[in-house]
């Protein structure tokens, strides 16, 4: 009688080890035979970060005579990356800017490269900038490096808006005389939202 054998497909988060080893029980194989089975063989057996994404896994099985049977399991390899976040991704000018990484909860130690609009570049876990323009506006993106054990380089990027400030322009009635009460108009209106007045005397 032939070998009979079924397996799954799996997903696999390479993030927090860089490499993984497959076995017959995580790809959920399940060999028959009436003679009984000798080796079950899987190739290629050990996947890592140069392998995420799709990879189709072959699954061979020998029974004692060496009647043979092969099953195919697609293993989607996965990096866990990491959330980058900022304390808002809509700003005005002067405005500040603050990034976090984010990083996965493996437990491993990264080291950070950040670049953005206008040249910015850091290595600090979480760079602000103080007082954003509009050259600041674009997409800011992190790299993390795991320090002293295995691991994959992780990725992620982020789009900041950056509003321009419009100068309000003021126009007064005239001629005015003293005692008199004054209107000042906002001339582009149109650039504001709000009703908030503020009196001088």
């Amino acid at each position: 009688f032939p070998v009979t054998i079924t397996c799954n497909d799996i997903l696999v988060n390479l993030a927090l080890q860089g490499t993984h080893n497959l076995n017959a029980t995580q790809l959920g194989v399940v060999a028959l035979d009436a003679c009984g089975i000798d080796t079950i063989i899987i190739s290629p057996n050990l996947i890592n970060c140069n392998n995420v994404g799709l990879n189709t896994i072959q699954i061979t099985t020998y029974d004692v005579n060496g009647n043979m049977s092969v099953c195919a399991s697609e293993v989607n390899a996965f990096l866990q990356d990491p959330q980058l976040s900022a304390n808002d991704s809509i700003l005005c000018e002067g405005q500040a800017l603050a990034l976090f990484p984010n990083p996965p909860a493996s437990g491993l130690t990264y080291t950070y490269n950040w670049s953005g609009p206008n040249g910015f570049n850091t290595s600090l876990p979480f760079p602000q900038i103080l007082n954003m323009q509009f050259v600041n506006e674009g997409m800011y993106r992190v790299t993390l490096t795991p320090q002293g054990a295995p691991g994959c380089i992780l990725k992620d990027s982020i789009f900041i808006d950056v509003n321009i400030v419009p100068v309000p322009i003021l126009n007064v009635d005239n001629p005015i005389c003293i005692g008199d009460s004054i209107v000042i108009h906002l001339v582009n209106h149109q650039l504001f939202s709000g009703n908030r007045f503020v009196r001088f005397q």
